[in-house]
């Protein structure tokens, strides 16, 4: 029988958990690391399913993977960044299958002139978009685009962490939270566009 975490246990770091797990076969640990993160996997899944009992099932079988996946942790990162890592590629990876986002899967033109406003200017646009628009807006971009955006500022991420899990080159990280944030802003600002065009059609 599974014997429950005691107190002392619940107090170990996340690495130090995963090697008792791996190196102990103490499974009964499992739950501390479930107990820990459970309700931010299901709010990155609810963020794209968009459906409680999906999003439910999918941090189900992330949870899941991650057991079956803890002997391949490697400490390069912290078990957090991780574990979202495995998160984000389950919720891309159930993004591609659904039939219903076809939407996401069109490109859209870049806007010139976001590619000549320095990185700062960028990311202080990105900030200032209303949270509802932003999630809009999220929708509208790949999956790929959406989960390397939220890994870098909803996480806070280090591009050192995002290429450790992405596997990508620093430049080519760099380059797709470029585009990434270049498609937002120029997403923004044609959703502008098309609300001042109905406004001044109603008034007329």
């Amino acid at each position: 029988m599974l014997r429950s975490p005691n107190t002392a246990q619940h107090t170990l770091t996340d690495e130090a958990v995963v090697c008792r797990i791996v190196e102990q076969k103490d499974t009964a640990l499992f739950s501390v690391l479930y107990d820990r993160y459970a309700n931010k996997v299901f709010a990155k899944c609810f963020r794209f399913t968009h459906d409680r009992p999906l999003a439910e099932d999918l941090a189900h079988d992330i949870f899941l993977k991650t057991y079956l996946k803890l002997g391949e942790f490697r400490f390069e990162a912290k078990f957090s960044t991780w574990l979202y890592s495995i998160t984000y590629h389950a919720c891309v990876e159930y993004k591609r299958k659904d039939t219903k986002t076809l939407l996401n899967q069109h490109e859209y033109a870049i806007d010139s002139e976001i590619y000549s406003v320095s990185e700062a200017e960028s990311e202080a646009a990105l900030f200032e978009l209303q949270i509802e628009h932003l999630n809009d807006l999220l929708e509208k971009i790949s999956p790929e685009e959406k989960a390397l955006l939220l890994m870098k500022y909803q996480d806070g991420m280090s591009v050192d962490e995002l290429i450790v899990l992405t596997g990508l080159k620093e430049s080519a990280v760099k380059m797709r939270l470029k585009r990434a944030k270049a498609k937002i802003m120029t997403l923004s600002r044609l959703t502008a566009s098309i609300a001042a065009y109905w406004t001044i059609t109603i008034l007329l």
